[in-house]
């Protein structure tokens, strides 16, 4: 279980729960957005089409897909539909792949996988 904000009343809430327990704003299709969207290069997206690539050649069209959408190098876009794909599963939450910047996760020396606390969105927890 983990605590998200609550988009309609800003309180912390379980991430499990079906509505909010302060205002009764329902919960489950922003807990389903909020898990399949990442951050790269700080713009929110939607990566569920690479783990839906199974086989070689659709995770190559996620690549190149990435790329475009992204514009990002080639070789970056490896790198996280790789992670991604790697994982079978998405970083959960706020998470920035962020392009050019420190090794953190072991994805080379330019991309960064940082954890973003749902509650405080400004703190990395790792």
């Amino acid at each position: 279980m983990a605590l998200i904000r609550c988009p309609e009343c800003a309180h912390a809430v379980s991430d499990k729960a079906e509505c909010c327990v302060h205002c009764g704003y329902p919960l489950e299709e922003y807990v389903k957005k909020l898990y399949s969207t990442c951050e790269i290069n700080g713009i929110p997206r939607d990566l569920t089409y690479i783990l839906n690539a199974k086989t070689e050649e659709e995770q190559r069209k996620a690549v190149y897909r990435l790329k475009k959408e992204t514009d990002c190098t080639l070789r970056h876009a490896k790198l996280i539909v790789d992670y991604i794909v790697q994982e079978d599963n998405l970083p959960a939450g706020f998470v920035t792949l962020d392009a050019g910047g420190k090794d953190r996760m072991g994805l080379g020396p330019d991309i960064n996988v940082i954890q973003r606390d749902h509650v405080n969105p400004n703190v990395d927890l790792w």
